[in-house]
């Protein structure tokens, strides 16, 4: 080859080389990354690591590059921090492009879906152009065993800032209105209540005595109104037994003993619901009737008798029956009697007869036209 020759070789291939060394030039600042930047990540040890976030930046864009903290230089700096409150997770973005600065916060259910919808903000910041999937497939990884299921978690919230295409995983569903229906208030079964009384009875001598008396009541289910407070009905029938405790009255020489048994029979039609001490009260009124015997001995007076007569009276009455916790009842009762057998009982002064005379009495006792009763007494219910 001649000198000429060679000389045309060399001159050629240097210009090719000059052709060929700026395409390359170009092709190398095509692939560099188109932005620079810096990431400040703060998080607790159970959300994914920094590396971690970025590897799942890196999902959406790889136009860009990661500076030094300290790099003042870097085109776009984000602020990203992870914090639980209560059952959500908040996540917050602080962005920073030149002069301007922005905020976002997400809430979530969890940190690892909290900084994934983070890491696409970033990347949609980074470039507009990013997609919102993952670019790279990551492993399959072994089969475990299914977890129970779990409640559906809620969808992610941003709650200020601009939304850079990110939508909520998915929108709460409606519950489906239920259909009502008119429903009837079903009546409670009837109860049982026992209690017994200490009572103080001005209808049947001429003094006050004390009577003790054992009751029970069927407390009926109502047929009105079912509320807490109000003026429901029926409200109970009753059976009751009364005892008397000995009452004297003097007289001269002597004294005078009267006994009272008698068994009730008892009827309240409405009762009215009220409270008391937060605890139910019912005040019912109430007709009722005693049938009886009155005992009545003479002692330390000159033939001395004893006599037994039948006793029968009818009353009005205002029942309450306080319930409290539990089983325990204590009740209340105020009578009006009007007793029906009255009979008077005198003592005769047999000093007084004399042939011919009628002998001089001294009265003793006489039930009232009118008399009045009350008692408070303790018992449960069943």
């Amino acid at each position: 080859m001649g000198p000429g020759r060679r000389c045309r070789y060399v001159a050629a291939g240097v210009f090719l080389l000059a052709c060929i060394a700026p395409e390359e030039g170009r092709a190398d600042e095509t692939r560099a990354p188109s932005a620079t930047v810096r990431v400040d990540y703060r998080a607790s040890a159970t959300c994914p690591s920094r590396t971690e976030f970025l590897d799942s930046v890196r999902r959406y864009t790889t136009k860009w590059r990661l500076v030094d903290d300290r790099d003042e230089r870097a085109a776009r700096h984000f602020v990203v921090a992870l914090d639980r409150r209560e059952a959500l997770v908040r996540g917050t973005l602080d962005i920073e492009v030149g002069e301007r600065t922005s905020q976002k916060v997400v809430s979530g259910p969890t940190c690892a879906t909290v900084a994934r919808a983070l890491a696409v903000m970033v990347a949609l910041v980074i470039d507009p152009g990013a997609s919102s999937s993952d670019q790279h497939e990551e492993p399959t990884p072994a089969p475990e065993p299914e977890p129970p299921p779990e409640p559906a978690a809620p969808p992610i919230v941003v709650q200020t800032g601009d939304d850079p295409r990110i939508a909520p995983d998915r929108p709460a569903s409606k519950p489906k209105p239920r259909r009502t229906r008119n429903v009837r208030p079903v009546a409670s079964a009837p109860r049982w209540t026992f209690d017994v009384r200490l009572e103080s009875s001005s209808a049947v001598t001429a003094r006050s005595m004390a009577v003790m008396g054992a009751f029970v009541d069927l407390l009926l289910p109502p047929f009105g109104r079912t509320e807490a407070s109000g003026l429901v009905g029926p409200s109970s029938v009753g059976l009751g037994l009364r005892q008397s405790l000995p009452s004297a009255i003097g007289v001269p020489g002597g004294s005078t003993e009267f006994l009272w048994s008698a068994a009730t029979v008892r009827a309240c039609p409405l009762r009215l619901r009220l409270r008391l001490l937060g605890d139910p009260l019912d005040v019912a009124p109430c007709v009722e009737s005693n049938l009886g015997i009155l005992q009545v001995e003479s002692r330390g007076i000159p033939l001395a008798q004893r006599t037994t007569t039948y006793w029968f009276d009818g009353a009005v009455s205002a029942l309450g029956v306080w319930h409290l916790p539990g089983p325990w009842v204590v009740t209340a009762e105020l009578e009006l009697v009007a007793p029906f057998t009255r009979r008077r009982f005198e003592v005769v002064e047999l000093a007084s007869m004399s042939a011919g005379s009628t002998p001089r009495s001294e009265p003793v006792s006489q039930a009232p036209a009118l008399g009045v009763s009350a008692g408070v007494g303790l018992g449960f219910e069943l």
